[in-house]
This record gives structure tokens, C-alpha cells and sequence, in this order.
């Protein structure tokens, strides 16, 4: 509830809505879509999407509190669909320093095949990718807010930032598919979750449909 005796910035308004989005809201969240398996990436930390919000030049305005809140629930849907945490390796490892991408590649045996990749952090983000991504808005140490910056700047690049803040989230899935192999509808064989869960997790972290 507001206080009646001063009116709140935009600023200390998505500070309350991230905390709303804490860490049992978004444990009991991951339930949704793992059932009864804790989801460490998830409910180790808070979202950390609104500050890097702020520093995308309010992609998602300040006035619109249901745009925050998608765009927090929508960035803790993929690193839920991941699997990872912001110091998760490919493979299920971890690194140690959010100084730069790890920039490691890590070699696993899947369904019978060696896989190699760069990918690290709750999203998963390619060595080559998070060299557009710096090429494209300055250099950026890894930490959390920076990735959570960079995911943002990825959905916007697949067209997909006016849906995740309308809460079209049909549309955002479809659109992000071809940038998180973990998202329902996803072209590139790997194991993928569900639309029906999808949707559960991000109504259970406080995702708004429009």
C-alpha cells in the first residue's frame, strides 16, 4: 500500500515492485514449473531487471508499473528455462569472477553427442553474443544487472520488448524461441518446457497478460 502522506517516484516504485518479486515469491514461483524441485537459480537471488531497465534508457517507462513487473517475470522465466544462475557455466558449472564474460569453452556429452559452448550466466549468453552486445551499448562488466541488461537488449533485438511489456507473452515466447533453445517452441532439439508451463511460472512471478 502507498503511504498517503508523499507520492513515490517512478524510481522508489519499481524499487517496491522488485522486492515484491523477492526471493519466496520467486521460489514458490519455480514450483510452478518444476513441481516439487527446488530451482536454485531462481530463488538464490532477486530479480535484478529493474535497475537494468533504467540503464537501457527506460525501455520499460517509469509510469508503468505492469511493464517493470513483465519484463522482471519474463527475464526470470528464461533463466528458470536455463537452468542457470548468473554464475552458471555451460554444462552446470560455475565461474568465479563477474569482471567478463568467462569467455570458457565447456565440452559435454549430450544424447551421445559432444556439445561445446561459451554459453554462461542465468541466460546462457554466448561469448560472441555478449561481444554485440558490448559492441553495441559499451563495455559492460558480467555482473548480474549487466546480464539482465543484456537479455533485455536480446528481446528487443528479436523484436520482442513491446510484448513482454504489453504482457503479450504468447507472442514474446514465440519471438525469444530462436534466441533461448529452452523456450517452448524452440527449433533446435534441446529439451524444452512447455507453453501450459511456461505460462504458470510467469503468472506465479508476477506477470501481468495484456
Amino acid at each position: 500500500m502507498w503511504p498517503r502522506s508523499r507520492r513515490r517516484s517512478p524510481r522508489a516504485r519499481r524499487e517496491l515492485v522488485r522486492r515484491a518479486l523477492g526471493l519466496a515469491f520467486l521460489a514458490a514461483a519455480g514450483a510452478a514449473l518444476y513441481g516439487s524441485r527446488a530451482i536454485g537459480n531462481v530463488a538464490s537471488s532477486p530479480t535484478a531487471a529493474l535497475d537494468s531497465l533504467t540503464e537501457l534508457g527506460n525501455l520499460v517507462t517509469g509510469d508503468s508499473v505492469n511493464a517493470d513487473r513483465n519484463a522482471a517475470a519474463f527475464l526470470a522465466l528464461i533463466g528458470a528455462c536455463e537452468g542457470a544462475n548468473y554464475n552458471t557455466l555451460f554444462g552446470g558449472g560455475t565461474f568465479d569472477s563477474f569482471d567478463d564474460h568467462p569467455r570458457m569453452p565447456v565440452t559435454v556429452r549430450s544424447r551421445g553427442e559432444l556439445l561445446t559452448s561459451t554459453a554462461a550466466g542465468r541466460y546462457q549468453i554466448l561469448e560472441r553474443t555478449w561481444d554485440e552486445f558490448t559492441a553495441a551499448v559499451g563495455e559492460r562488466d558480467f555482473s548480474p544487472a549487466a546480464q539482465d541488461e543484456c537479455a533485455l537488449w536480446l528481446i528487443r533485438r528479436r523484436g520482442a520488448l513491446a510484448d513482454v511489456k504489453a504482457g503479450r507473452f504468447d507472442q514474446a515466447v514465440a519471438k525469444c524461441a530462436a534466441e533461448w533453445a529452452s523456450l517452448p517452441g524452440a527449433p533446435y532439439g534441446q529439451p524444452v518446457k512447455t507453453l501450459a508451463q511456461a505460462r504458470a511460472f510467469y503468472q506465479g512471478a508476477g506477470g501481468v497478460y495484456g
